[in-house]
């Protein structure tokens, strides 16, 4: 009786770990389109900051 009440206590803290490292991969996936989307945006405003400053220049 006592090993199949581990069993089924292991069994419980696997699937919550799991459940926990599923969360966290989809965090981390979250966090990295995030990143990405901010350097995209940072390169967008440096290269019309670029721009502004070159036609700023030119006038």
């Amino acid at each position: 009786m006592y090993y199949l009440i581990t069993d089924i206590k292991n069994e419980k803290i696997a699937n919550i770990s799991y459940e926990l490292l599923i969360f966290a991969k989809w965090t981390c996936k979250q966090v990295e389109d995030f990143l990405e989307s901010a350097r995209s945006e940072n390169y967008y405003f440096n290269k019309h900051e670029i721009q502004f400053k070159i036609d700023n220049l030119s006038s």
